[in-house]
């Protein structure tokens, strides 16, 4: 029953560092798959049209379905090559557009602080929760002063002797 809490536990907490990030590559392959089936549907003058080399056109495709024109993400429709020159028509993604740029966002926002954090949290994780087991301190007069903690951890704890013996049967 504890392995079964303490698994729940880190997984719950793994949730919470990586669901974001999970959450943003499932959304971002249905924006993928809808815009990919929407431009089956989609008639040849809604489609915009790129000219480019074979250089620009190496430098802009990000995946064989996708270019990245101007900052701005494209789905391809087809492609047609006229000579040195490649012809690509494609439909502007708004929507993976929005989704990157939000994450992006949210990726810079915490490094473009320039405030350090208030002093009562600086504090508190400058706490000691628990003192260590064995201290010395010096005093002024010279006297040496040796703290023993209920904290101490000793080889014993771990494993008692039984002091009864076991029971007849």
């Amino acid at each position: 029953m504890k392995r079964y809490f303490s698994i729940s536990l880190i997984v719950l907490f793994l949730l919470n560092f990586v669901g974001v990030y999970l959450y943003f590559g499932v959304r971002l392959f249905q924006i993928r798959t809808e815009m990919r089936a929407a431009l089956k549907d989609l008639p040849p003058g809604k489609l915009e049209k790129f000219s480019m080399d074979q250089e620009e056109f190496k430098k802009v495709l990000i995946d064989k379905h996708e270019i990245k024109v101007e900052g701005r993400m494209y789905d391809i429709a087809r492609i047609e090559q006229d000579h040195q020159r490649i012809i690509v028509y494609a439909v502007h993604d708004e929507a993976e557009d929005n989704l990157l740029s939000f994450l992006d966002e949210i990726a810079k926002r915490p490094l473009q602080d320039k405030k350090p954090p208030p002093s009562q949290i600086l504090q508190f994780i400058a706490l000691t929760f628990l003192p260590p087991s064995k201290t010395i301190l010096s005093h002024r007069d010279g006297k040496i002063l040796e703290l023993n903690t209920m904290y101490a951890f000793n080889h014993r704890d771990i494993a008692r002797s039984i002091e009864s013996p076991p029971p007849q049967g």
